[in-house]
């Protein structure tokens, strides 16, 4: 599905040890990796073994770490949300030709748009608390 490759694609992600940007793609063993060394940062608060896309493996501060897994989980979220509302807006229409017409890159409307948003605030706020909360311990 193209919910599935959007997240595999993964994002660019800026870290705050150089203020670079790196991308990181999020197939599900990649997901699992980072998942790996997010819980190895947090709990040892050590640098961390890992790579973005298409550079060499190098050790990544805990802060890193948790700023690659925080903004991992937010993609993944935004783009599993976007993809179920968009289901739900489907079986909502009532013409084929309407249905024929959506796209993945379709907009939502009405209460599907209302409640995607309403989530996507929350899960920014998830994404910022995790990163505080490593970084005021």
């Amino acid at each position: 599905s193209m919910e599935w490759q959007n997240i595999c694609d993964g994002i660019d992600v800026v870290l705050p040890s150089d203020n670079k940007t790196y991308h990181y793609s999020f197939t599900l063993t990649d997901q699992n990796n980072i998942k790996t060394c997010f819980d190895l940062a947090v709990s040892t608060k050590s640098a961390t073994p890992y790579h973005a896309d298409g550079e060499g493996c190098r050790l990544y501060s805990p802060i890193d770490i948790v700023t690659i897994y925080a903004e991992e989980q937010y993609y993944i979220t935004k783009q599993t949300t976007f993809f179920n509302y968009l289901k739900q807006q489907i079986k909502s229409l009532n013409a084929v030709d309407e249905v024929r017409k959506i796209t993945y890159k379709s907009e939502l409307t009405g209460d599907f748009k209302t409640g995607y948003e309403s989530i996507l605030a929350y899960a920014e706020v998830a994404k910022d608390s995790i990163k505080q909360s490593y970084i005021s311990e």
